[in-house]
């Protein structure tokens, strides 16, 4: 509905940078994320500091499966609005997706170092075993171990990483 008003606008040269961003947002919600970039990069070059085309690119690109033009427009967006936690928190999810544990790790951890107290030791200690770093990971499970001591789930992956750091008689004595 809203699609032939705005190429209207566009047609008779009175387009900027929001026509642009909402034809983006139109093709996104079309499922056509190949057009959306389009638009999206069309309204970066009125305004290279657009922040809504910012957010569509990477949309676009994660809709497009072009995971590292993705990763790319995540970190350049980030580089400019780093506060921004709910773009960050998908950020982190995305890299989870793209099993980059490590990244999504440090990605959290700027995350809750600068967001609302809300609990990530599951999530980070998580990353940080996938990520083969068993001394972060261990020191989250025990910390974790202390507020649920009935949790045989995180006992379980306390020793997994304990054994991995070469403290099988330690891990051993906890099961």
């Amino acid at each position: 509905e809203v699609l032939p008003h705005i190429q209207a606008l566009i047609q008779n040269g009175r387009a900027d940078s929001t026509i642009f961003n909402a034809m983006g947002c139109c093709y996104i919600k079309l499922n056509m994320p190949d057009l959306a970039l389009n638009w999206y990069e069309r309204a970066l070059s009125i305004n290279e500091k657009d922040e809504e085309a910012k957010i569509g690119i990477i949309a676009s690109y994660e809709n497009l499966q072009l995971h590292k033009e993705a990763d790319e427009a995540y970190n350049s967006y980030l580089n400019e609005w780093g506060k921004n936690n709910y773009i960050r928190r998908d950020y982190v999810l995305f890299l989870e997706k793209c099993e980059r544990w490590e990244d999504a790790g440090n990605q959290l951890e700027i995350l809750m170092s600068q967001g609302k107290k809300v609990n990530f030791d599951p999530e980070l200690a998580l990353f940080r075993r996938k990520a083969g770093q068993y001394q972060k990971a261990a020191i989250l499970y025990r910390k974790m171990l202390r507020a649920k001591p009935e949790e045989r789930l995180l006992l379980h992956n306390l020793v997994f990483c304990l054994d991995k750091m070469g403290q099988t008689k330690v891990s051993l004595d906890l099961l």
